[in-house]
């Protein structure tokens, strides 16, 4: 299928696409269920305007790729109930909808790439930047692990970075739920115990 073709028939779904990164999708169904059909372990990348969300991601995982590691899936149940307010430091999943062989997950668009990638730009941080990075990124592991998340994938390419329209402040955001790990129990307090003596 074409890229127009493409674009044309998701506009339908009643999204405004603004960025579009597609590997080998095979088609689009609009059969009321608003579905994408891509072939396995294929990923689609969708960049809408949505109309509650605004600006967001949509990101198409396979459900094979999902069996066992649902707690991607759990952590928009776990943060739903909390104002974003209280954690602008990591990326919001909004919600998901699964389908036979897809998961669909509308995210939190960072419209300023990934740390990785800035750093690789950037020649020389200074020390007041840096500090302001690991700051926020610090911040935003305090509010993982008190939900219980322990997220086991910091790197470069899943920190990102965003600036809101006419704010011109940086944020920096934890994102990739992939590898992350639920505890039923406080994190903080079996590290605790784990250091005594």
């Amino acid at each position: 299928m074409r890229r127009q073709e493409m674009l044309r028939i998701v506009k339908k779904l009643g999204y405004c696409i603004i960025h579009l990164s597609v590997f080998f999708l095979l088609n689009i169904r609009v059969d009321g269920r608003k579905k994408l059909v891509i072939r396995e372990r294929d990923r689609v990348h969708l960049e809408i305007n949505h109309p509650s969300y605004g600006v967001i991601v949509a990101k198409v995982i396979n459900n094979v790729d999902l069996y066992g590691n649902e707690n991607e899936l759990r952590i928009i149940e776990i943060l739903k109930n909390d104002p974003p307010q209280t954690y602008p430091f990591i990326i919001r999943n909004y919600e998901y909808k699964q389908y036979e062989q897809q998961t669909i997950i509308l995210m939190e668009h960072a419209n300023l790439g990934n740390l990785f990638d800035f750093i690789k730009a950037s020649n020389n941080l200074s020390y007041s930047t840096i500090r302001i990075i690991m700051k926020q990124l610090l911040l935003g592991l305090n509010y993982l692990h008190s939900k219980g998340i322990i997220h086991r994938d910091i790197k470069g390419q899943n920190i990102m970075l965003h600036s809101p329209p006419g704010c011109g402040i940086v944020f920096v955001k934890i994102g990739d739920y992939g590898e992350v790990k639920i505890s039923e129990q406080n994190p903080f307090l079996s590290m605790t115990m784990s250091y005594k003596g």
